[in-house]
């Protein structure tokens, strides 16, 4: 646990290079440089949310890591709910929590591979909690604007952390298919015409789906089926 940070991302990675075992949880108070998705900065208001990294060595095919994104999501989104409830937050695809429009949590994930192996994965997880409306981005918002009360932050890492587990516990002996029917449920971008942006593209298409491999099923106005396993959605 440390005060400040640059990224509680760059310290897990570098303890999985130096062969820090699985489990190993970096938690800051304030990051400098927190890293969001697609290279933005994750903003991380001193004293005021959950922001950790977790090292992972997970024993799945290549092809299925990128699922831990999902599992990561689902994960936190059953906390907060479980917290904040009877509100709800949502998962927009592929790891974003929202309540409504508004940005509570976010996911990234860095991964170390061979090949066809992977050596180690770090799922990083940043929640705003008690952070007020003027300490956070545009378009954010925190557990304790939408319930208008503070909130414990070690209850909150508790809980996503015991999700965490149950689920990583979970796909290693069942597979996926509960996790993503899970993801399912509690998502807000299937069923929605979203516009999509990808390589600086933007288009617009209809969510229509996950496939096995969390990938993001889209139908275009013309028909066309488009499955995408990275880019952003701009939810309408």
């Amino acid at each position: 646990h440390f005060e400040t940070v640059e990224s509680t991302m760059n310290i897990a990675f570098s303890s999985g290079l130096k062969g820090e075992s699985e489990g190993f949880i970096v938690c800051a108070e304030t990051q400098t440089a927190g890293k969001g998705r697609m290279g933005r900065k994750w903003v991380s208001p001193k004293g005021k949310g959950v922001y950790f990294s977790i090292l992972l060595k997970p024993c799945l095919p290549i092809n299925e890591l990128p699922k831990l994104t999902l599992l990561a999501a689902v994960s936190v989104c059953e906390a907060i709910n479980s917290i904040i409830a009877p509100l709800k937050s949502n998962i927009k695809w592929p790891n974003d929590i929202l309540v409504g429009k508004r940005k509570l949590a976010g996911i990234l994930t860095e991964l170390n591979a061979e090949m066809d192996r992977a050596n180690f994965i770090v799922i990083g997880i940043g929640i705003n909690v008690n952070s007020s409306l003027n300490m956070l981005p545009a378009g954010s918002t925190s557990m304790k604007i939408e319930v208008k009360k503070e909130f414990s932050r070690i209850l909150v890492l508790q809980e996503v952390l015991y999700r965490l587990e149950d689920w990583y516990i979970k796909v290693n002996k069942e597979g996926f298919d509960g996790l993503i029917k899970e993801w399912k449920t509690l998502n807000s971008t299937i069923g929605k015409t979203i516009a999509f942006s990808d390589n600086n593209k933007v288009f617009k298409a209809k969510a229509i789906d996950i496939d096995e491999f969390g990938r993001l099923v889209l139908k275009t106005n013309n028909g066309r089926i488009i499955k995408k396993i990275s880019g952003d959605v701009i939810q309408n």
